[in-house]
């Protein structure tokens, strides 16, 4: 069945006849819909009256035939939000369905749908839709969601309601509906967030919530707190009282079980206590077990405080099994970050900032992958957690974390907020056609008028639109065909204007570094242009030049990249350190033979401090190729053959400089330059 939204029409003849018209199809829908739900393979469709094949959808129901109706409501109200939804039974996927069978289905809708899903929910605990488990890994819903290549990253946004009964699913969906037909910003509750920690030796916890609400007061919210440990005095009495008082995000780091958290303490026992009817939090709750959402015949903690009716919390963000603690520290700042662009501004990941739970998770992993597996937990001092990073646990920390709840549903409004985005081609040849599209998306909740859009190609203004009135959600794009006539660096920004109020204006602004260097030269940087090919995870590693008070600043031109303090011209702090440059992704496909070479530098206190290079074909396994814990003095050459990477299109190098001493001496450190990949 459809349910088609009507356009107003003129009273001629024949608007007359389709009302009529209308009204016949109206009576015959009332008539008809119930004999037709009475079929197994029945799938109730609803659309809007935006011009779309009714095989395809916005917003992707996937549910069991005992939970039907009970989810139709939830399924009208994302309609009428305009977004195109489809409710799939599992009996229309398959007669016996498995994780795999719900997957491929998912896949063939993303694959052949106008439009693609770009937010699941699956309605029912796993004895109805099973969870995913792949190489002995947690229970997950992550792989219905990997729809893009061979990778682990989510590419839609997925959300689970894991009730049992049809009274749990009425519970939820009317929360759900609840909480946003009755949404007001301007409610004090909302401009409240709980911090709940615990200090304990050789962890993070109480570090990474006091960065969070570090944040938040400057951002002028009110940041609970409720931490243990020390002298830290919380109790479980305290969560509770703040909970019933109205907050819009509780959050928690610490350790935690099937039943709940560990410090301070809140479990499956303790919900009775809550009263926070119409003050629904989303909870993050990084921490261990608390989403264990697979059990036999018991709740796990994120499924019983969900469907806890009138109070509780509106959604859930946990973990099925254990998870590991620097890798939860990056991903519960993660969560932050996906909502506030200012809490880490100028970074930018794969999904877009976001005030929707589905995007919030997808945006954390990237986060936790960014910040902790990809820099190696360079800010992270206890050596144990360092063993825990690998590729696989990586892997499986993106599958450990799932989301219960709608990933559809925002839980913060911004009045005024727009957003500009770039898709640009991974740029390799000269004297070729390419688009670029510069977009900028209304995510605020009022009509905006009078913005202008730019796209500027290394400074100079290239295309340009003036936007008299920009719709809340609405995205608008400019579309520029570009040819670059030579090789080098080229900076491409997209820019629009802020607006009246505008609640941040890091968003405004997305810029794009493409080098497009000779075929026989995929990767060549003398650092005359900044770091401008490579990401840096401590600010040790910067740009010297011939101001320098130091010498053998540089080798060539007038820069060089330098692992040290131009203040003291060492490289030592007091403490340890590991410092990596990244490079951007390096095209050895078509070459024979490949080549790295760069000038070094180096001069430390002992043969415990370590240089090494590393390359890796997927930005996870990195392969040594070079290493040295000796002085060189004046600058040497180093000229590795990397031929063995040939024919892959996206290796990355890493300059890796390992401080062992945690004391203060006057040795200067390790200086790279003229880094060059070439190739025959």
């Amino acid at each position: 069945m459809m349910l088609q939204k009507q356009k107003n029409h003129s009273h001629s003849k024949e608007s007359k006849f389709l009302v009529s018209l209308v009204f016949v199809i109206y009576i015959l829908s009332i008539i008809l819909v119930p004999l037709l739900g009475a079929f197994e393979n029945y799938t109730y469709t609803l659309h809007t009256s935006k011009e779309s094949e009714i095989n395809g959808a916005d917003y992707l129901i996937i549910t069991p035939e005992c939970f039907y109706e009970n989810i139709i409501p939830l399924a009208q109200s994302k309609e009428n939000k305009g977004l195109l939804t489809k409710v799939v039974k599992l009996t229309d996927i398959a007669v016996n369905t498995s994780a795999e069978i719900i997957s491929e289905y998912i896949q063939y809708a993303y694959d052949n749908w106008n439009p693609a899903p770009t937010y699941l929910l699956l309605v029912g605990d796993v004895e109805f839709i099973p969870a995913h488990y792949r190489n002995e890994g947690p229970a997950t819903d992550l792989y219905y969601s990997t729809v893009e290549g061979d990778d682990y990253f989510p590419d839609i946004y997925v959300g689970r309601f894991p009730v049992k009964t049809a009274n749990e699913l009425d519970i939820v969906v009317n929360k759900t509906l609840n909480y946003e037909i009755n949404f007001n910003q301007s409610e004090a509750w909302r401009q409240n967030i709980l911090l709940a920690s615990h200090k304990q030796s050789g962890r993070y916890y109480l570090k990474t919530s006091e960065a969070i609400r570090h944040f938040l007061v400057a951002e002028n919210y009110t940041a609970n707190k409720v931490y243990t440990g020390g002298s830290c005095k919380g109790t479980t009495q305290d969560v509770i009282d703040s909970i019933n008082e109205g907050n819009f995000i509780v959050s928690h780091r610490n350790h935690g079980g099937v039943l709940g958290w560990g410090h301070p303490s809140l479990t499956v026992d303790d919900i009775p206590s809550l009263n926070n009817t119409g003050m629904l939090p989303a909870m993050f709750s990084v921490n261990c077990l608390s989403g264990y959402y697979d059990a036999e015949s018991v709740d796990c903690f994120g499924e019983a405080i969900l469907k806890a009716e009138d109070k509780g919390v509106i959604a859930f963000i946990g973990a099925s099994r254990y998870s590991y603690s620097g890798y939860n520290d990056e991903l519960n700042k993660g969560l932050f970050s996906a909502i506030w662009p200012d809490y880490y501004p100028g970074y930018r990941n794969p999904v877009q900032h976001s005030t929707k739970l589905g995007a919030i998770l997808n945006y954390a992993k990237h986060f936790m992958l960014d910040k902790y597996s990809l820099t190696l937990a360079d800010d992270y001092q206890y050596n144990w957690g360092k063993e825990y990073l690998t590729p696989s646990r990586t892997q499986y920390q993106f599958e450990v974390f799932n989301l219960f709840g709608d990933p559809e549903l925002s839980i913060i409004e911004f009045p005024h907020d727009l957003s500009v985005d770039l898709e640009i081609p991974d740029q390799k040849l000269i004297n070729k056609a390419y688009n670029i599209n510069a977009s900028v998306i209304n995510n605020g909740v009022n009509l905006e008028s009078d913005i202008n859009l730019v796209l500027y190609i290394n400074e100079i203004p290239v295309a340009s639109k003036n936007i008299l009135d920009l719709a809340i959600g609405e995205k608008l794009t400019i579309n520029y065909s570009w040819t670059p006539t030579d090789y080098g660096i080229y900076n491409i920004t997209a820019y629009a204007s802020p607006v009246m109020d505008e609640f941040s204006w890091s968003n405004n602004i997305f810029t794009e570094l493409i080098t497009i260097n000779s075929p026989s030269t995929p990767f060549k940087d003398d650092f005359e242009n900044g770091l401008l090919n490579w990401d840096c995870n401590t600010s040790l590693w910067h740009i010297t030049d011939d101001n320098s008070v130091w010498s053998d600043s540089y080798h060539s031109s007038s820069h060089a990249l330098w692992f040290g303090q131009e203040a003291t011209g060492n490289c030592y702090t007091g403490a340890k350190q590991m410092g990596n440059m990244i490079s951007k992704t390096i095209d050895l496909t078509g070459a024979e033979k490949a080549y790295l070479t760069f000038d070094h530098w180096r001069e430390t206190k002992t043969s415990d401090d370590w240089s090494y290079v590393y390359i890796s074909t997927n930005g996870n396994n990195w392969d040594l190729v070079y290493s040295n814990n000796s002085d060189i003095s004046p600058w040497e050459n180093v000229n590795l053959n990397i031929s063995s990477y040939v024919g892959n299109e996206s290796i990355r190098i890493r300059f890796c400089f390992d401080v062992d001493q945690n004391s203060f001496h006057d040795y200067r450190g390790w200086l790279v330059d003229d880094i060059c990949v070439y190739i025959e």
